[in-house]
């Protein structure tokens, strides 16, 4: 139809291995008309973490956030007037939209613990003007974390390879 934005909720997701937690894989398309092949784009960045087999069903969350307080989840919005679709959390759109809310933090959980595998987190695109921090949280409550401080840009339809996670052998290399 004629809609020019979408909004959607982005929020903590479940731990799936091997892929993202289902119906976080938002995507659009526009067409202006159906003759031609409607292609859907995909909206938001993934950032792929692996659990390494030492960690093996320790793990129960792993939480991204912006070192400058960015908000990484929450209420989302898609503006697709142009040619590529812009997605945003809602608050930083136009100053026409009061909407204020957003999450500075974003995580993957599983209570029982993670298996060994890879899995994906959902995040909004954007340019993390200091880099990001992952905490990872163990069965016993006890966390490590890891930051980087430069600046990274992480784009819709891309998936981010952040590598091992894990206190002694994290190598998040895609901070």
């Amino acid at each position: 139809d004629d809609a020019k934005c979408m909004r959607f909720w982005l929020a903590d997701q479940t731990a799936t291995p091997g892929t993202y937690q289902e119906g976080y894989g938002y995507c659009a398309a526009k067409a202006s008309d159906f003759t031609k092949p409607v292609v859907f784009k995909n909206l938001l960045p993934l950032l792929k973490f692996t659990v390494p087999a030492s960690l093996d069903g320790r793990i129960t969350k792993i939480t991204v956030e912006g070192n400058n307080g960015e908000k990484v989840a929450g209420n989302m919005i898609c503006d697709y007037t142009g040619d590529t679709p812009v997605v945003k959390v809602f608050s930083e759109f136009k100053d026409e939209y009061s909407y204020k809310g957003g999450n500075k933090s974003v995580s993957l959980k599983l209570d029982a613990g993670m298996a060994a595998g890879e899995y994906y987190l959902a995040i909004a695109p954007k340019t993390y003007t200091k880099g990001l921090k992952v905490t990872v949280t163990y069965k016993d409550s006890k966390t490590s974390t890891r930051s980087s401080s430069s600046s990274v840009e992480l784009r819709s339809g891309v998936i981010y390879n952040m590598g091992n996670v894990g206190a002694e052998n994290y190598s998040g290399h895609g901070i």
